[in-house]
């Protein structure tokens, strides 16, 4: 963001706010990994600036969603030795769904989804077919996914299921890694039960056992660590209702 003494410059558009800068991860920086422009920072002002401390552009990323951490990517790697892995943690930063840009309203080209970046936790579209693939950059073993099957955010019709006054909310993040937060709203006191079972309908879980529970909202934290990848649901049960979700556990 070029700051001249005199003259129009970028600086001038951001404080116009025509140039916005937002919603980014900012990680691994040769010179710093501080957010100004001091010897431990990562920002190096322009040889004129008009503000050599570049102040204005600190509070620009401070202000919009920019965040200075690392962002738990599955590898990085730029020789012929299979270490790039470009897959963010699911339990990460960038994963942060609120932290997310909001999507341009009637626009069809964009896709709403769980994370920031160009690739989710499922795969990538990189696999098989680009040079990064056929050079031995990428990891061989990340499948490949099509973008729109790729983690995609769930409109808010089908993240809550309801009945009789009970809700079971989908658990998230979803798909899951290891730990994830499963939250249901109960209507009154009644004896209920969360338990987690597989495809085949085993149970794999016993997150609550016929406890008694006064109406409210509750969050459950279940770790999902010792379970394989593949399709997995959580049955919220009372002694009137039984409402099922699903849950991807993806590796």
């Amino acid at each position: 963001v070029e700051d001249r003494a005199s003259g129009v410059d970028s600086r001038s558009y951001m404080e116009a706010g025509e140039l916005v800068i937002s919603n980014n991860i900012w990680f691994g920086f040769g010179e710093g990994n501080e957010l100004n422009a001091g010897p431990n920072g990562f920002i190096q002002a322009t040889a004129d600036a008009e503000d050599p401390t570049a102040q204005f552009l600190i509070d620009h990323l401070a202000a919009n969603g920019n965040s200075v951490e690392d962002p738990q990517l599955g590898g990085i790697s730029r020789d012929n030795d299979g270490g790039l892995d470009p897959r963010p943690a699911m339990d990460g930063p960038a994963y942060i769904t609120d932290a997310r840009e909001t999507y341009p309203i009637d626009e069809d080209f964009f896709t709403p989804v769980l994370y920031r970046g160009a690739f989710c936790a499922s795969g990538v579209w990189i696999a098989d077919w680009t040079a990064l693939a056929q050079y031995g950059v990428l990891n061989a073993s990340i499948p490949y996914v099509e973008t729109d099957n790729c983690d995609l955010a769930t409109s808010t019709e089908s993240l809550v299921k309801s009945e009789n006054g009970y809700k079971l909310i989908q658990n998230a993040p979803n798909p899951v890694r290891n730990i994830t937060q499963i939250q249901f709203e109960l209507p009154r006191t009644v004896n209920v039960s969360l338990t987690v079972y597989d495809i085949n309908g085993k149970v794999v879980a016993d997150l609550i056992s016929n406890e008694r529970r006064q109406a409210g909202t509750y969050n459950v934290t279940y770790n999902a660590g010792n379970l394989q990848s593949g399709v997995y649901f959580y049955t919220l049960t009372s002694e009137d209702v039984r409402i099922t979700k699903p849950m991807v556990v993806n590796r």
